[in-house]
C-alpha cells in the first residue's frame, strides 16, 4: 500500500507521545466517570423545555452558539452528545499537557482524571442537548493558548480565535487566563530571565486584552440588546466600583469554593480532599519559593505576583458578569485549574528539589499522589451520585405523569385524538411525589442536576408530556390554561386523584392537579 495514502497513520505519529497519553487517560477516565449520562438519557428542564433550540444564544452575547449548536444532535441524544463531548475535552486536555510541557506520567494522567472529573464537567453533561457545544468552546480557547505560547506572533492569530470561543460560550476566557499564568509561573521556576517574563506577560496580556476588545466589538456590530440573563448587559460597561467589588468576589468565591463555603454538592469525603488540594496548592508556592532555579529577590516577586494573580484568573468570571453574585458550576470551570497547579509546579520543581533534597522530593511526590487519586475518586464518586439523584427525580415525574395520561384514558368517554388539558400548579405548594428525600439538600448548588421540584413545575410538566410521553393534543399554552384555571367549572373540581378530578369542558378533557 502507499504509504502517502496512511494519513491518519501519519496524524498519529506527529502527535507528542504525552499528548497520547494525555488523550486516552482522559477519555478512557471521563467516559467511565459520566458513563451513566452517556448510556441514559437523564434530561433537564432546559433539555425538556428549550430543545430542539439552542437557549438564549445571541442574547447571551453568544452568536456562534446557534450556528454550532446544529452541527451536533439538537434534541441531545445522549449517546452520540455525550461521547462527543468527553472527546472534545480530552483533547482539550492533551493540548494543554503540551502547553505544559508535563513530560511525567504520573503528572499527565492524575492532571487528565482530575479535569475530567471536576464537578462543571457533571454539570455541563446534564445540559446535554448543549453539552458539545460548550466543550467545543473549551476546546478552542485551549487551542488559542497554545498558539500565543508556542509562536511569537502567535497571540495574534489567537486573539482572533479567542473571540470565537467567548461567542459560544463566554465563560471559558477564564481558563485562557489561568493556562497563561501557568506558564509564566513555570518559567519563573526555570530561571527565566526577567526581561523574557516582562516580554512574555505582555504579550499573554495583549491575547486577553485584544480578543476581549474584539469580542465585545463583535457583540455591537450585531446590534443586538444583551438579555440580563446574569448580568450579560453589564459586560463591559459596568461602573468603577461595581468592578471593584467585583474582583474582591472573585477572589472570595474560590477561597470558598475550596476552603471556607464550599458548594452544596462538596461534601463529605471531597470536601475533606479539597482542603487538601487548597493546601497542596500553598505548600506547591512555598516549595516554589524555596527550590526555584534563581532565587533573587526579582523572580521570587514575580512569582508571588503571579501566584496571588491566579486566584482571580480562575474566577474571571465574576468580572466578566460584574453583578453575578453567584457564578453557575457551568461558568466556573476554570476553577479545575486550583488541583491542577499544584501538581504542573511540583513537576516543574522536580530537577531542583532532587538535586537538593531527594528525600523531602520522595515523600512529597507519595503525598501529592495519593492525595490527587483519591481527589479523582472523591468526584468520581460525586458524579455518579448525582446521576444517580436525578435519575430517581426523572422516575418520581414519569410514573406521577404516567398514572395522570392513565386516569384521562380511562374515564368514560374518552377517545384519542380528544384535546387534553392539565391545570393547576404545585408551587409553593408539596409536591405530590415521596418526600423522601435521598440527600437532595447536596444539590442544591449544583446547575443542571434535575430535582423533583424543578421537573414539576408547570412549563417543564407540559413539554415533558408532549414529548417524552408522545402526547400531541396536550394543551400548554399558558394564556389557555389560564383562562380554563378561571372557569367556575373548574374551581368547583375537586384535584387528582379525588373522583371528578377529570372532566369533559366543551371539547376539552380537564385533569386538575393542584388548586
Amino acid at each position: 500500500m502507499n504509504k502517502s495514502f496512511d494519513v491518519l497513520y501519519s496524524v498519529y505519529k506527529k502527535i507528542d507521545e504525552n499528548a497520547k497519553v494525555a488523550f486516552l487517560a482522559a477519555f478512557a477516565f471521563g467516559f467511565f466517570t459520566h458513563l451513566a449520562i452517556i448510556t441514559n438519557k437523564l434530561t433537564n428542564w432546559d433539555d425538556i423545555a428549550v430543545t430542539p433550540s439552542a437557549g438564549g444564544g445571541i442574547y447571551f452575547g453568544r452568536w456562534l452558539m446557534e450556528k454550532v449548536f446544529y452541527v451536533f444532535d439538537k434534541w441531545g441524544s445522549e449517546t452520540l452528545n455525550g461521547t462527543l463531548s468527553i472527546l472534545l475535552l480530552a483533547i482539550s486536555i492533551a493540548v494543554m499537557v503540551e502547553i505544559l510541557g508535563l513530560k511525567s506520567k504520573t503528572a499527565i494522567i492524575l492532571i487528565s482524571s482530575l479535569i475530567v472529573s471536576f464537578p462543571s464537567v457533571l454539570s455541563n453533561l446534564t445540559f446535554v442537548f448543549m453539552s458539545p457545544t460548550f466543550f467545543l468552546s473549551i476546546l478552542i480557547a485551549v487551542i488559542a493558548v497554545y498558539c500565543t505560547v508556542q509562536y511569537r506572533y502567535g497571540f495574534l492569530f489567537a486573539s482572533i480565535i479567542m473571540i470565537f470561543s467567548m461567542a459560544i460560550y463566554q465563560a471559558y476566557f477564564s481558563l485562557a487566563a489561568s493556562l497563561l499564568l501557568m506558564v509564566l509561573m513555570g518559567k519563573i521556576i526555570n530561571g527565566e530571565e526577567i526581561k523574557n517574563l516582562w516580554k512574555e506577560g505582555f504579550k499573554y496580556l495583549s491575547m486577553l486584552a485584544l480578543s476581549m476588545i474584539l469580542y465585545l466589538l463583535s457583540i455591537k456590530i450585531t446590534g443586538v440588546e444583551l438579555s440580563s440573563y446574569r448580568g450579560m448587559d453589564n459586560l463591559g460597561s459596568a461602573g468603577v466600583m461595581t468592578y471593584v467589588i467585583a474582583i474582591v468576589r472573585a477572589y472570595h468565591r474560590v477561597l470558598q469554593y475550596f476552603v471556607t463555603g464550599q458548594p452544596s454538592y462538596v461534601f463529605g469525603f471531597l470536601s475533606v480532599m479539597m482542603y487538601l488540594c487548597a493546601a497542596l496548592v500553598l505548600g506547591a508556592v512555598i516549595l516554589s519559593l524555596v527550590y526555584m532555579k534563581k532565587r533573587d529577590v526579582s523572580h521570587c516577586l514575580a512569582f508571588l505576583a503571579i501566584a496571588l494573580i491566579f486566584p482571580f484568573a480562575v474566577s474571571l468570571v465574576y468580572v466578566m458578569a460584574p453583578e453575578e453574585e453567584h457564578a453557575s458550576t457551568i461558568m466556573t470551570f476554570a476553577y479545575c485549574m486550583v488541583p491542577v497547579l499544584p501538581i504542573y509546579l511540583f513537576e516543574e520543581l522536580s530537577d531542583s528539589m532532587t538535586e537538593k533534597s531527594p528525600k523531602l522530593m520522595s515523600v512529597f511526590s507519595v503525598i501529592m499522589c495519593i492525595i490527587m487519586l483519591l481527589t479523582c475518586f472523591a468526584q468520581y464518586r460525586m458524579t455518579n451520585k448525582a446521576y444517580y439523584r436525578t435519575e430517581v427525580a426523572l422516575e418520581r415525574m414519569t410514573n406521577y405523569y404516567n398514572r395522570l395520561i392513565y386516569r384521562i384514558e380511562q374515564t368514560e368517554g374518552f377517545e384519542y385524538g380528544d384535546k387534553i388539558a392539565i391545570v393547576g400548579d404545585f408551587y409553593p405548594e408539596n409536591l405530590p411525589v415521596s418526600t423522601y428525600e435521598m440527600e437532595k439538600s447536596n444539590w442544591d448548588d449544583l446547575e443542571g442536576l434535575s430535582d423533583e421540584e424543578g421537573m414539576f413545575s408547570l412549563t417543564i410538566r407540559n413539554y415533558f408530556i408532549r414529548i417524552h410521553l408522545g402526547i400531541d393534543t396536550l394543551i400548554y399554552h399558558q394564556d389557555e390554561l389560564q383562562e380554563l384555571s378561571k372557569s367556575e367549572l373548574v374551581a368547583d373540581m375537586p384535584c387528582y386523584p379525588e373522583d371528578g378530578c377529570v372532566q369533559k369542558i366543551d371539547d376539552v378533557w380537564v385533569l386538575k392537579v393542584a388548586e
